[in-house]
């Protein structure tokens, strides 16, 4: 009789996590690989969330495809927006015995919350709001970069670029973080001109760090976009308490960005805001099982 395992995807524009457990709930292993959005390229996600699986599997002596297993797979993937890109991805031939797919903001909600009631605002290279109440799904922004993810750190990245460029040409004083950011260019304007209009938001994000290390030495600038990006996040979580029936709905904050920019939040969000019980792997093992019916 084949077992049964569970693997919980994370697909996000920089990278895709693994998890993988058995029956009982139990860990056996766990891999990252590359991007597993399906937002910009369907096969370039598949391939990622493939090779992470067969990455996790070898480190315990398993594959993929054995004939010794039935593999059920949770989907929490970046650029489900696109109801093109979600047909296109399903698709696709694969090996497992079962899929179900949805956001990776709706399975890092299933996670945090641990299949409850509750919500999440993600602050990584994009931005979004959700919550799961009821059964029914809303989100809040997500719309993508660069007519949305306010507060994100492609749009830190980008605001970044825009301050330097101003203080180049004398529209704003220069200061040593418009001086770092000209500096990670190498002082070279064209460079910096070509670059930022070629860059893709994980290319933006990248700058997020400076934007970070400079509020930690009280740069005025940097200072002024965290706290921008606090009020950009603040309507997200006023957006979602509003449309909640709950008297308190518990909201977690996640996302590589979210320990920096939460400081920046009013205090009536930063008291209200719980830690996540889980992670977004483990919210796709929920789904996965839920649908296949093993847990109710």
């Amino acid at each position: 009789m084949k077992r049964n395992l569970y693997i919980g995807i994370d697909g996000g524009a920089t990278k895709t996590k693994v998890r993988i457990e058995d029956a009982d709930g139990c860990l056996l292993t766990e891999a990252q690989s590359g991007p597993g959005t399906i937002r910009t390229n369907v096969s370039k996600a598949w391939y990622a969330i493939i090779d992470g699986i067969q990455t996790a599997l070898h480190k315990i002596d398993l594959d993929l495809y054995d004939q010794t297993h039935h593999y059920h797979v949770g989907l929490g993937l970046a650029g489900t927006e696109v109801a093109e890109s979600c047909e296109e991805f399903l698709s696709q031939a694969h090996p497992f015995a079962s899929i179900a797919l949805k956001s990776d903001a709706y399975t890092a909600c299933l996670g945090a919350h641990q299949g409850k009631e509750g919500g999440i605002i993600i602050i990584g290279t994009g931005t979004i709001g959700l919550k799961i109440e009821k059964g029914v799904v809303t989100t809040v922004g997500g719309w993508g970069f660069p007519h949305d993810d306010e507060g994100s750190g492609a749009w830190l990245g980008m605001e970044a670029i825009r301050l330097t460029l101003e203080s180049i040409d004398h529209r704003r004083e220069p200061s040593d973080f418009s001086k770092a950011i000209f500096r990670h260019f190498k002082k070279d304007l064209d460079h910096m001109v070509t670059w930022s209009n070629q860059a893709l938001p994980t290319h933006f994000a990248e700058l997020a760090p400076i934007v970070v290390e400079y509020v930690k030495r009280k740069n005025p600038d940097a200072i002024h976009l965290v706290e921008r990006a606090g009020v950009a996040i603040a309507r997200t979580y006023d957006a979602l308490v509003k449309q909640s029936t709950l008297p308190k709905l518990p909201v977690s904050l996640l996302g590589g960005l979210s320990h920096s920019i939460e400081p920046w939040l009013p205090k009536r969000i930063r008291t209200r805001c719980k830690p996540p019980q889980g992670d977004a792997t483990q919210g796709a093992i929920l789904m996965i099982k839920k649908s296949e019916g093993f847990i109710v």
